[in-house]
């Protein structure tokens, strides 16, 4: 919210370890689902790893730490 009210726009810093916790819990949620939903779940998944990913290459963050859960 500081960020936010710094430079006027959303700031998506978000600490790895919530990165990681989060798809942890969605890769124990994808065990728990039908397929057809799991793969959406996975999808997600693989959009946070996206978004990681585009904010290493414009050094934002570094992914080296990220885990691969599913």
């Amino acid at each position: 919210m500081r960020s936010h009210e710094r430079h006027r726009t959303v700031s998506a810093r978000v600490r790895e370890r919530t990165i990681t916790r989060i798809r942890m819990r969605l890769a124990q949620v994808a065990t728990m689902l039908p397929a057809e939903v799991a793969a959406e779940v996975r999808a997600i998944d693989a959009m946070i790893v996206d978004d990681m990913m585009i904010a290493d290459l414009l050094g934002r963050r570094s992914v080296d730490r990220v885990r691969a859960v599913f």
